[in-house]
């Protein structure tokens, strides 16, 4: 194997863990904040784009930088459900 080989592997892998990061983020607003996936999916992209999520790319999760952003609540208002 190359070295662009083992390169392209291990970016593949990295996509697979980012993308199983975002499932399980999009399932757990769905869960707690009786999301719909669009709904969920706003709150992901919202959380991204302002940095209160960052990707760990070592166990393929979301981190929030506080508890409190993954309160039903704040995911709802967060999506745009509630003021």
């Amino acid at each position: 194997m190359t070295k662009n080989e083992a390169a392209k592997n291990e970016f593949g892998s990295l996509a697979v863990r980012q993308n199983n990061a975002v499932e399980a983020f999009i399932s757990y607003a769905m869960e707690t904040a009786a999301l719909t996936e669009e709904q969920a999916l706003t709150v992901v992209a919202r959380y991204r784009k302002d940095k209160l999520c960052k990707f760990d790319a070592v166990s393929g999760r979301y981190l929030v930088k506080h508890g409190a952003f993954l309160d039903a609540d704040v995911l709802r208002r967060a999506a745009g459900i509630e003021e």
